[in-house]
């Protein structure tokens, strides 16, 4: 599978957040058509919001991480239904090389409760 992601994530973490020390570029693939996301210096994540007990499962950082920042940002401009947006955050999963089933138990929780979070700004 092609890389989906340009150079390693840059980040400072402070407060509760990770701040992008420079812009991180992916695409997406929707209907056999390339859509390039990049995501500027400067914003703000947490990787994966998953509950505490969850931790063993799906961490909050590890190698989900570009899924997980693409996904948050994706939320916070509403460029993307947010159902699109949980597709690509699974999709982006597999080329993390992050387990099928975690992969599917992590879409399935955006799915179910990441509503409250769209169009969130940290």
């Amino acid at each position: 599978m092609e890389n989906r992601f340009t150079d390693g994530i840059q980040t400072e973490y402070k407060d509760g957040f990770y701040t992008l020390l420079r812009e991180f570029t992916a695409y997406l693939v929707k209907d056999g058509t390339k859509i390039y996301v990049t995501i500027p210096e400067g914003f703000k994540t947490d990787f994966a919001s998953t509950p505490r007990v969850l931790y063993p499962i799906l961490p909050p950082t590890g190698r989900h991480n570009p899924a997980a920042l693409v996904h948050d940002y994706l939320y916070s401009i509403g460029k993307f239904s947010r159902k699109d947006s949980d597709e690509f955050f699974f999709q982006l999963l597999g080329v993390c090389e992050v387990d099928l089933t975690i992969s599917r138990l992590a879409y399935y929780g955006v799915r179910l409760f990441g509503k409250s979070h769209y169009l969130e700004k940290l």
